[in-house]
């Protein structure tokens, strides 16, 4: 039996955005998972202060330069009245552990 079972595939298709609204859906996408690895982490902090925060940072630099990196492909190839098309997925999974 597989390990990994997929529950639901979502597809968002956001048409012709303009640069200004492509980029609050950017920013909030990215915000959302920055936001969920400090929380993680202060939930974690409250049951032993002496964890360390280097993987948190880690993955939140990592996001924000993902996220300025696209900020900066799409000014460089958009002229002013251009439209951006967005299509995300979101899939989720289960990974469930062998009984023993």
């Amino acid at each position: 039996m597989e390990n990994n079972a997929k529950i639901k595939k979502v597809i968002v298709n956001e048409n012709e955005l303009s640069l200004k609204e492509a980029n609050e859906f950017i920013t909030n996408i990215y915000n959302q998972q920055i936001n969920y690895y400090k929380q993680k982490f202060i939930r974690l902090w409250e049951n032993d202060h002496s964890i360390n925060s280097a993987i948190k940072e880690q993955k939140i630099s990592s996001l924000r330069k993902a996220k300025n990196d696209l900020y900066k492909k799409i000014r460089e190839q958009l002229a002013e009245n251009d439209k951006v098309v967005i299509n995300t997925t979101l899939e989720v999974a289960l990974e469930v552990q062998p009984c023993k």
